[in-house]
């Protein structure tokens, strides 16, 4: 869990909730003086998360900083949080999400321009929580609130707790013939009520996703 020097129950007034450019959660009302203390504790959730993913994907400087999202107005950051946790609360996980342009390979090897295609940019659940589906509760929020299907989402380096998902489908695994991006069709399953699956198409660079086959992480 990450805990805070200050009480985050009034940023949260609910479970997992999202905050873009203006930094400031989307269930927040208050007035001026409360929209910049809130923005102030924001960025340092905000900052202190994102610097957790990186390190627990071994890079050297993170992917999700406050000052990125703020430039940032196609891209979407949600946090989830216990408010019973410790004594001023904790945030548990981090998922960000945006469109990109993507030149994407299909299954046949050839390229093809994706415009505003749905992105999963950055992902965390802290390690004391893992396992216990809050990851799959924060991707359904987004899925829910951004009305998307799992099955048009694309990944760029996905983390490897996006990748331990798809370890044991390796063999569906096909390079294109050039290019950086490798295709993945494979079946999500995500366990909500009932088991549905998905047919996720994830675009992951070349080397990295031989290695990480190499070393059996996905």
């Amino acid at each position: 869990m990450v805990e805070f020097r200050f009480d985050i129950k009034p940023l949260f007034a609910q479970p997992i909730i999202k905050v873009t450019s203006n930094l400031l959660p989307n269930t927040f009302r208050g007035d001026r003086r409360q929209c910049l203390d809130a923005t102030t504790k924001m960025t340092e959730i905000i900052d202190k998360l994102g610097q957790l993913s990186a390190t627990s994907q071994g890079l050297s400087k993170p992917v999700t900083t406050a000052q990125r999202l703020r430039m940032c107005d196609n891209q979407t950051i949600y946090l989830l949080a216990d408010n019973e946790a410790g004594h001023n609360g904790a945030v548990l996980g981090l998922l960000k999400v945006g469109t990109k342009n993507l030149y994407l390979f299909d299954g046949t090897g050839k390229t093809r321009m994706v415009e505003q295609a749905p992105s999963i940019l950055d992902f965390y659940v802290h390690e004391s929580r893992q396992r216990s589906g809050l990851g799959k509760r924060l991707f359904q929020t987004m899925l829910n609130e951004e009305q998307w299907t799992a099955s048009k989402c694309s990944v760029d380096r996905p983390p490897w707790q996006l990748r331990r998902c798809f370890r044991r489908r390796r063999k569906h695994f096909t390079f294109g013939p050039s290019g950086p991006f490798l295709l993945a069709p494979f079946a999500y399953r995500m366990e909500i009520g009932l088991t549905i699956c998905y047919s996720v198409c994830l675009f992951v660079c070349r080397k990295e996703a031989r290695r990480s086959i190499k070393r059996g992480r996905i």
